[in-house]
C-alpha cells in the first residue's frame, strides 16, 4: 500500500472515534525514521488509550503491520509505529507543548478529506 493511500486510511479510523485536529506531514526529505507522521489530539487519557486500540484493531483487521507503541499507559502521548507512517495521539496540553507541527514545519502537509464534525450537529 502506497504511502500517502495509508495515512488516509489511518485518519479516517482516527476520526471513527472522533479524535480532534487529526492532520498528517510527508516528511520524507526532512526524516530517516519514516514517510509521514500523522497528528492527533484526544481529549483525555482514556480517549488516547481508546484512539491507539481502535487504529490497532483496525491495523490488526487489515493486516497493516505495527512495530509497536510507546506512552499508552500514562496516554499524554501515545506513539504508534507503522514503519513509514509514524501515528502521534497526544492529549490537548501535550500537543501545545511538544508543537510536533513546528518540529516538522518543513514537511508539507498532506490533505486529508476527512468528515468533519460540527459540535451543534444533531441537536
Amino acid at each position: 500500500m502506497e504511502t500517502l493511500d495509508k495515512v488516509r486510511i489511518l485518519a479516517g479510523w482516527l476520526a471513527e472515534k472522533k479524535a480532534k485536529d487529526i492532520i498528517a506531514i510527508d516528511v520524507t526529505r526532512i526524516s530517516n525514521i519514516a514517510e509521514a507522521m500523522l497528528l492527533a489530539t484526544a481529549g483525555s487519557a482514556r480517549q488516547a488509550q481508546a484512539l491507539a486500540d481502535h487504529l490497532m484493531h483496525r491495523c490488526g483487521e487489515s493486516k497493516t503491520p505495527f512495530l509497536g507503541h510507546e506512552g499508552y499507559k500514562n496516554a499524554q502521548w501515545v506513539l504508534i509505529d507503522l514503519g513509514d507512517v509514524m501515528v502521534h495521539v497526544l492529549q490537548e496540553d501535550s500537543r501545545r507543548f511538544y508543537n510536533l507541527e513546528g518540529l516538522w514545519s518543513e514537511g508539507p502537509e498532506i490533505p486529508l478529506a476527512l468528515e468533519t464534525v460540527r459540535e451543534d450537529e444533531g441537536r
